[in-house]
């Protein structure tokens, strides 16, 4: 993807260190997860749901700080070290967000919050038609916009602490369908 590009156009990697990016985007991805598998459950099990949609907006910033970052990473090892970080908040955000999910939803429509959920995130993927196109100039460019989608989803999912809690309540003491 655009980090094997980037990482080939700005630093001359070859075929072996794309395959090492892609590697260290694994595992940030991974450990991430696990961050956030971890941060989510003990939020749910506490029951401070505000921490849950929290945590997906500090992903998400992390998404942006590190897309600005990496456009003006100096060296090949800071921006492998950025990209981590990067895949990292790419990790973290899914635990809470479906977990918030889940506890929004009324049983009888969780398949569809679900299913409705999964559908946003794909058409997300539109997003990348704008990132595509400015990659085709500027990788660092590319990454200036992935900033401003992981901002502007930091910022959407921050407006949501507010109101979880009563949206919460608000499934609690509606019907069951």
């Amino acid at each position: 993807g655009l980090a094997s590009l980037y990482f080939e156009d700005e630093f001359g990697f070859g075929p072996e260190g794309r395959g090492f990016v892609q590697f260290v985007i694994g595992s940030g991805w991974f450990v991430g997860v696990l961050i956030g598998g971890r941060l989510a459950s003990r939020a749910a099990l506490s029951g401070h749901y505000q921490r849950l949609v929290l945590l997906s907006a500090v992903s998400f910033l992390t998404v942006a700080v590190a897309g600005v970052a990496l456009s003006v990473a100096p060296t090949a090892w800071i921006a492998i070290a950025i990209t981590f970080v990067l895949a990292l908040g790419n990790g973290v955000w899914q635990s809470p967000f479906f977990s918030a999910v889940a506890k929004i939803a009324p049983p009888a429509l969780s398949g569809q919050a679900f299913g409705s959920s999964a559908t946003a995130y794909a058409l997300g993927s539109f997003l990348t038609i704008p990132i595509a196109l400015v990659s085709d100039s500027t990788k660092r460019g590319a990454f200036l916009l992935v900033a401003l989608f992981g901002l502007l989803a930091g910022l959407a999912a921050w407006s949501v602490t507010t109101v979880i809690d009563g949206d919460i309540a608000n499934r609690s003491a509606g019907p069951e369908m």
